[in-house]
């Protein structure tokens, strides 16, 4: 059996079955992935390989006293500049059961779940019993953004959770909601509209942030984007924001729109 040697969080180094996820220079103590440009830039140079450390998490890396590198974990460096990465959640692992929705952990090694009795709306519940066929779950900033459908995705909900707070601050519904994320005290969502199981219809629909009402349903606009083999369902679909834009991905296929004051025009 192969070992590997991990840096734990008393930056004492021990042996692992597990790879490490995250690399590390020991000497000035930073950490990134394992695929960062610039510790592959020095390593090839020669100039990194004797301080090479190695971490299984994030958590263990901070609590070692490492800090995110700058160049491939920047929303990380920001967040650790401005004296907040350790509040921040850094991961987040879906759950789905009749009591709970997700739990994400913070940087500092502490965890938080999202309870379906806090979302206060029994149908979650009674749908999460009978399992839940799509589930895209992120963070974004203070808040955890989660879009749940059932198998036909007819029935869905989005939900805003800041979990800093622990608190839901949007939870409507949406059907055929495939990703979704907050701009601006807004929520955006996209849609893949299906007929018959097939595949038809991109839409999207913006929404105050601070709706919480489980009867609600957007109304919804339609995105022109036609969907093409590279479209073959849900995971195909995904929102981001790029310069001020909302850029719409379906498969290969991206529409971006820009935002202006409360509104997408």
């Amino acid at each position: 059996m192969h070992y590997y040697k991990l840096v734990g969080p008393d930056n004492k180094t021990y042996l692992s079955e597990e790879k490490g996820v995250l690399g590390g220079h020991r000497k000035l103590k930073i950490y990134g992935r394992l695929d960062c440009p610039s510790a592959l830039r020095h390593i090839k140079a020669g100039h990194y390989v004797q301080y090479r450390v190695f971490f299984p998490d994030e958590e263990t890396a901070l609590a070692a006293g490492y800090r995110p590198c700058s160049v491939c974990m920047n929303e990380h460096y920001r967040l650790w500049k401005e004296g907040k990465l350790m509040r921040h959640a850094i991961r987040v692992t879906p759950i789905l059961d009749s009591q709970n929705i997700c739990s994400v952990h913070l940087a500092d090694g502490t965890e938080r779940c999202l309870t379906t009795e806090k979302l206060n709306c029994p149908d979650i519940a009674e749908k999460l019993r009978g399992g839940i066929e799509h589930c895209h779950i992120e963070i974004d900033d203070d808040f955890c953004v989660i879009v749940l459908s059932d198998d036909n995705m007819q029935w869905g909900y989005t939900v805003v959770w800041n979990y800093m707070e622990n608190e839901i601050v949007h939870l409507v519904q949406t059907p055929f909601a495939v990703s979704a994320i907050v701009y601006d005290s807004q929520v955006i969502v996209m849609y893949l509209v299906q007929y018959w199981g097939h595949l038809a219809d991109l839409w999207y629909s913006i929404e105050p942030l601070l709706e919480v009402n489980s009867e609600h349903e957007p109304d919804r606009i339609r995105l022109d984007m036609p969907i093409d083999d590279s479209v073959k369902g849900p995971d195909s679909c995904r929102i981001t924001l790029q310069l001020g834009k909302v850029v719409f991905r379906a498969g290969n296929q991206e529409k971006a729109i820009k935002i202006t004051a409360g509104a997408i025009k």
